[in-house]
């Protein structure tokens, strides 16, 4: 989405608009609108309303991601909890022939929490880029249309350090 809407002209209500519509159903799109909506006001203004539209897209992004959060959380301790209770068992169960299989059963269980711990970490990783983007386009939708345009800066080139020796 950003690349697109670098690809508008400053100024471009029209083609911020069909951006707009073409994404209406996401939350970039909704922020394109909010923009071209409060375009008449101060840049201030503006970035008000944006800063508006994203707090209120953060509850929708992280949903329930709580759960899962909590869920890694608690697994180490129901781990421990369970090796406690393993132990016990596995005092009884070593009494029988085939008590060793029994034994090592918990140790699939186990492996739970690390898997857990990646998908935590995956989603806030998401959550964290969805709303980096949704800045972003706030900043480059305010330059847009209370900005005036113009070129890139140029491309600044590496210094070359040289060092003298006198003696």
């Amino acid at each position: 989405m950003h690349h697109k809407l670098r690809q508008v002209p400053y100024q471009d209500i029209a083609g911020l608009q069909a951006l707009a519509n073409d994404s209406a159903e996401t939350l970039q799109g909704h922020l394109i609108a909010t923009a071209i909506a409060s375009r008449g006001k101060t840049s201030e203004d503006m970035e008000l309303h944006l800063e508006e539209e994203i707090l209120v897209a953060s509850p929708k992004i992280t949903r329930m991601l709580w759960v899962l959060d909590t869920a890694v959380t608690i697994a180490p301790l129901l781990g421990l909890f369970g090796t406690i209770v393993g132990m016990i068992q596995a005092f009884s169960v070593l009494k029988d022939a085939s008590g060793a299989s029994k034994v090592t059963g918990g140790i699939a269980d186990a492996l739970i929490s690390p898997i857990a711990v990646y998908f935590v970490n995956y989603f806030n990783t998401i959550s964290r880029e969805i709303m980096h983007q949704l800045d972003l386009i706030k900043l480059v939708l305010i330059n847009h249309l209370h900005g005036k345009g113009g070129t890139a800066a140029p491309v600044a080139r590496p210094v070359r350090m040289s060092v003298t020796h006198r003696e």
